[in-house]
Formats: structure tokens, C-alpha cells, sequence
């Protein structure tokens, strides 16, 4: 079965992330996978690097971002929540969301709240989130009604064709107590589902080096580089076949990454910068001096 890994941390998820651009991609490559997506924490430092890379190897990028999402019912509490770029214009909307989220609080922690989602959809697909999102969240503490508020939010805000509850299983009991839950209110809500794996380094044996990575961080005094400790060995690149094996009672989970509007074809366009010629600003700078 052809799959998509949707959910994927580099190096430039600050403090958290183990993957370096070029081990992702010989990774695809390795398992010959069509497609990567990278989706670092709240922000695109990589993105471009990233891309170009991929399509010089025949792999086609997924930009996207873990963002933070903040509630009018919970202020202190920020939820993640996964986007993934679409189009040129979901690319941009992507950049104005990623931009609010860090001008709304300088130096402190980055996150948007739903109406600037809602301003910047366009052409954005969005995941429910890891076990840091909202809806997760709201399930673990049998708070369905919140749950179903929430994903219906999600729902309205990007489309019915561009939003997917999220499962993942990284051999944690909460993950396989909430993600039936998940399953359950999907085939209610009529929301389609899809299995990703957190992943934060290429290698299962990496796991050490991250948690040390991930423990510094924590020491530091950087709130918005504090990261939940990953509890197991699982958040690894993990091939198809792997996959499959997790996630053999939900197959349409994974069959639904190669019918999504997420597998669609195209090309960044790079726009030429056009800046004042220098000799039009010397009158201006000599009155200045």
C-alpha cells in the first residue's frame, strides 16, 4: 500500500527535532515513497530547502506546520494543530498564519486563534493534531461534547474534503483508548480519517539522542521550546509495511493519503523582488545625514 508519512519533524523544530533534510529524503527514497510532507513547529525555516531537494530527487514535498492554536475557553492552554499547504495560495495563507502567530506574542509562545484560521484556509489542508491537539485532548478527558464542538470548528473552517481526525500510535494505551473514540466520531460527523506517525527522527535508535535533545530544551528558559517528553521509541520514520501492520483495522487511514487533495501535483512560485534602484534613495539619505 502506497503511503504518505503527514506528520514529519527536522532539525528545524527547535529543540525537538533529530531529522536533517537530506537523511529525510534518502529515507523516502530508501522506501520508496513518493511523497514526504515536513510539518516542523511554527515555522518554514526549512521549507525551502526542503522542497528543493525533494523534487531534485523525484519526491514530492508536502510543506506544512505544526501550529499552535489558542481558545477563547481555555486561554492558558495552547493546542497543536497540523497544516499542510495545498496550492500557492495555501502556501501564502500558511506564511500569514505562521506570521499572526508570532506577532501576537513577541518572544513568548507562538499561536492563532480560530478566526485567523478562518481568514487564512484557502488552500490548507489541516490534521487533527498529536496527543497535544484539541480534540484529542478533550477525548482523553471524556470531554466529547468539546471534542465534537471542535472538530466540527475544524470542518467549517478549511472544508469537509480538507480536514482529517488524526490517529497515531506510538505503542501508548491513551493513544489506542482515544483514537476508537476518534474512529467513532468520524463515521458520525462524517469526517474522514488519517494515520500518521509523529515522526521526530529517522531511526529507532536515535530515540536516546532526542530525549536528551528534548530534555535540554526543557531546562532552558524559552517557554516555547518546551516540548512534552516523547514516552516511547516509536516516533520514528517507519516504512510502509510498518504502518500498515499498526494500522491494519483502520486501512482506509492510510489508503486516504493517496485520495486526498494533499496528493496533488505543484510548483512553488518564486516571485522576483523588485527594490528601489540605490541612486533614488541618495537624496533621501544625505537630508537624513
Amino acid at each position: 500500500m502506497e503511503m504518505i508519512h503527514l506528520h514529519v519533524h527536522s532539525q528545524y523544530s527547535m529543540q525537538d527535532g533529530l531529522c536533517c533534510i537530506d537523511g529525510l529524503i534518502k529515507k523516502a527514497l530508501h522506501f520508496n515513497m513518493k511523497a514526504v510532507a515536513l510539518t516542523d513547529h511554527d515555522g518554514l525555516y526549512g521549507a525551502i530547502q526542503f522542497y528543493k531537494k525533494a523534487k531534485k530527487a523525484g519526491i514530492k514535498p508536502i510543506i506544512g506546520c505544526e501550529i499552535r492554536v489558542k481558545t477563547h475557553r481555555e486561554a492558558k492552554n495552547y493546542y497543536h494543530l497540523v497544516l499542510l499547504v495545498k496550492d500557492n495560495k495555501g502556501y501564502s495563507n500558511l506564511c500569514q498564519i505562521i506570521t499572526n502567530a508570532h506577532l501576537s506574542n513577541p518572544g513568548g509562545i507562538p499561536a492563532v486563534e480560530k478566526n485567523i484560521l478562518a481568514k487564512h484556509a484557502k488552500g490548507i489542508i489541516a490534521l487533527s493534531g498529536c496527543m497535544s491537539g484539541e480534540i484529542f485532548s478533550s477525548l482523553l478527558k471524556t470531554d466529547i461534547k468539546s471534542a465534537k464542538i471542535a472538530a466540527l470548528q475544524y470542518q467549517q473552517i478549511f472544508g469537509k474534503e480538507n480536514f482529517y481526525l488524526e490517529l497515531s500510535l506510538h505503542g501508548l494505551e491513551k493513544e489506542k483508548e482515544v483514537n476508537s473514540k476518534l474512529i467513532e466520531m468520524g463515521e458520525k460527523l462524517k469526517i474522514p480519517l488519517v494515520a500518521t506517525n509523529n515522526v521526530h527522527y529517522l531511526e529507532k535508535k536515535e530515540a536516546p539522542s532526542q530525549r536528551l535533545l528534548n530534555k535540554i530544551a526543557n531546562l532552558g528558559t524559552k517557554k516555547r521550546f518546551h516540548y512534552t517528553k516523547l514516552r516511547t521509541s516509536e516516533f520514528y520514520f517507519k516504512s510502509s509495511g510498518e504502518m500498515e501492520k499498526l494500522f491494519f483495522q483502520t486501512p482506509q487511514a492510510l489508503k486516504i493519503q493517496s485520495k486526498s487533495p494533499i496528493n496533488v501535483i505543484w510548483n512553488l512560485i518564486w516571485k522576483k523582488f523588485t527594490f528601489p534602484h540605490i541612486l533614488y534613495l541618495l537624496p533621501v539619505l544625505l537630508k537624513i545625514i
